[in-house]
């Protein structure tokens, strides 16, 4: 365990716990800065924002979602490719139809991609890019 590990999680007075650094710890630094930091600070609409935010916390109102927060739902499964349960990452990451936009999206931006199976992985993908400020402004 490095330090910054061990220093976080000693008991004691003085030992410079906080559930601010807990929190800090277990949501993961990239380069000494949240992954939700990051997110805020980029030039983008809030909507879209909001958007990639829900993602990150699984906060999407999909099939998976709606049925564990007890809705009725007719079926699980993806209303795109009828091939999974709509989860946040399915729909996001993993459906066939998803990974068609995003190749157009790639395109677009005139970048070669791998595929990411976790969304923070995703967006951090487009961090480290640091795409010129023309493609993020609208």
């Amino acid at each position: 365990m490095n330090s910054a590990h061990s220093r976080v999680w000693k008991a004691g007075k003085d030992s410079g716990f906080s559930v601010k650094s807990a929190y800090d710890l277990l949501r993961g630094p990239v380069e000494g800065k949240s992954v939700f930091v990051l997110l805020w600070k980029i030039t983008a609409l809030p909507s879209a924002q909001i958007i990639a935010w829900r993602v990150l916390i699984n906060s999407i109102a999909t099939k998976a979602n709606l049925e564990r927060r007890g809705v009725l739902v007719d079926t699980n499964l993806c209303s795109f490719c009828r091939m999974a349960v709509e989860s946040t990452k399915h729909m996001f990451l993993d459906c066939r139809i998803a990974w068609l936009v995003w190749n157009q999206c790639y395109t677009w931006l005139g970048i070669a991609s791998v595929d990411h199976v976790v969304p923070t992985t995703h967006f951090l993908h487009f961090i480290l890019l640091n795409a010129p400020v023309q493609v993020n402004v609208v």
